[in-house]
């Protein structure tokens, strides 16, 4: 079985910018998250069995919804899962659009759901311990042209992120 999630997954130029944006995060004793496995976890699928990751890649672009920005300029830390994060200032509703869509469509192919709030985020850094200091104002503007079905895959170097396949958002909406 597959480890996989829908995830929005930065352009080179973003995820540059993104990861100078953490490095401007004092994240005191946190492990820092690797540059190219920067990304906005939309949908977390978990294990999914043979059967159902090939419907999952044949199919899963929701219809007509478009491009859209992000402004990403808050930081943050959660005590419980000890992880801090980038984020979204506002939530556009192109955003929860998608993430919903999504959602629906994974439970329409079986993927049992975590049921908790989407809380659009980029982790930066694991085990953190404490709250994180920003050293100056964050400020990241993402283009979201398209999505995403990733692969999680763990080894001794951590965790690894591989794009299965991408969809682009449709440009009118």
């Amino acid at each position: 079985m597959r480890r996989l999630f829908f995830a929005l997954r930065p352009d080179a130029e973003t995820r540059a910018a993104l990861a100078a944006a953490a490095q401007e995060i004092d994240v005191y004793d946190g492990r820092r998250v690797r540059p190219e496995n920067l990304h906005l976890t939309l949908v977390f699928l978990g294990a999914v069995p043979p059967p159902t990751y090939a419907r999952l890649l044949s199919s899963a672009a929701p219809d007509m919804l478009a491009p859209f920005e992000l402004s990403i300029a808050l930081a943050g830390w959660w005590r419980k899962s000890a992880v801090s994060w980038l984020a979204p200032l506002e939530e556009p509703p192109s955003l929860l659009r998608l993430q919903a869509a999504l959602a629906a469509h994974a439970r329409a192919l079986g993927c049992a759901l975590e049921d908790r709030p989407f809380r659009p985020h980029i982790t930066i850094a694991r085990a953190c311990r404490r709250a994180p200091r920003a050293m100056d104002a964050i400020t990241v503007v993402w283009q979201v042209t398209d999505f995403t079905l990733m692969e999680s895959r763990s080894d001794d170097a951590g965790a690894r992120y591989q794009v299965r396949r991408r969809w682009p958002l449709n440009t009118c909406s």
